[in-house]
């Protein structure tokens, strides 16, 4: 046992050189993981947008498909789709189609992208990465399905007690 003991002695600092080595690797995914982290923010934020976008025009086409904001559908004039919290996001494309009475609305984070501070450490991730996002409405009186979602505002309920019988 003693010489065991003194055998192990010996071999002090081994484990700092193990964390050392293991240390890099360790850096590098969570490097990656903060920045995919940021990826799924930004991808968030451009669906709620494009989704928004989509929303707005669709509206606008139920009211009166000969109105401008359904003929042209500018994406400029769409007010407030494309405001992010990182001012990169903006509306790429509006397709409007009145006879399928749908709306597609494209979104991207243009040309300066994402940034990747931590991930473009490592050798072969570059430093930015451009995020798109999709969004659709249709309008129209439905006609698929067997169930209609109906949704009630506790305010409302709240407005109306009900009778004893």
């Amino acid at each position: 046992m003693r010489g065991l003991m003194k055998r192990m002695r010996s071999e002090r600092g081994a484990t700092a050189a193990t964390f050392g080595l293991l240390l890099i690797p360790l850096l590098g995914f969570g490097a990656i993981a903060v920045d995919v982290g940021a990826l799924y923010a930004e991808k968030a934020e451009l669906q709620n947008g494009a989704d928004a976008a989509a929303l707005q025009v669709a509206i606008a086409c139920a009211k009166d498909e000969a109105a401008p904001d359904c003929i042209s559908a500018d994406p400029s004039a769409i007010a407030g789709a494309n405001d992010s919290s990182d001012g990169i996001a903006g509306i790429q494309a509006v397709a409007v189609d009145t006879t399928a009475n749908v709306v597609t609305v494209t979104t991207n984070t243009e040309d300066i992208g994402v940034r990747h501070p931590l991930a473009s450490m490592i050798p072969g991730i570059g430093d930015s990465t451009v995020v798109t996002a999709d969004g659709a409405a249709e309008w129209g009186q439905p006609v698929r399905g067997s169930t209609l979602a109906l949704a009630i505002g506790y305010c409302e309920f709240a407005d109306h007690p009900r009778r004893m019988a």
